[in-house]
């Protein structure tokens, strides 16, 4: 919503208040020749995001409007490392150790947050990551490493 819609200043030149307008994103500013051009008008109606400024809150006579709490917030990290080892004795001396180290065990993808630049054509959405990778350092799917050693 852009409230500059009154005109240009004769003396200064800047963009004068109005009746405050929707208007597609970024396409408000000056031409070559100095000349403001309020932007391109949008039917709120039939748009899906509406930049949260003070003439949209004035507009809709709430100072607070706009989306829900935490819209760009990513998933919860979720990463769930198990090592099992078990120890059998051989003879009396000697034991043999098995153990199992499974990484990401239940094997949870990681999306990360969505793209937070409005003038994106996927804003929100998680695009760059969209088949997901595990954080940290490890391949990004379940894998499992079988070890053994025999003690003395």
């Amino acid at each position: 919503m852009n409230p500059y819609t009154g005109g240009q200043n004769p003396s200064t030149g800047a963009p004068l208040l109005g009746t405050p307008e929707y208007v597609i994103y970024g396409s408000d500013g000056f031409n070559s020749s100095g000349v403001y051009s309020p932007g391109t008008p949008a039917n709120p109606a039939n748009t899906h995001w509406i930049v949260n400024n003070q003439a949209y809150a004035l507009a809709v006579n709430n100072p607070y409007p706009g989306s829900s709490r935490s819209l760009l917030r990513g998933q919860p990290y979720s990463d769930l490392d198990v090592t099992v080892t078990k120890t059998v004795s051989i003879t009396e001396r000697a034991r043999l150790q098995l153990s199992m180290a499974t990484y990401n065990a239940l094997n949870q993808m990681f999306l990360g947050t969505g793209n937070a630049f409005i003038g994106a054509s996927n804003f929100t959405s998680n695009a760059e990551n969209a088949s997901g990778t595990v954080p940290g350092s490890t391949s990004g799917n379940r894998f499992v490493i079988l070890g053994g050693k025999v003690v003395f």
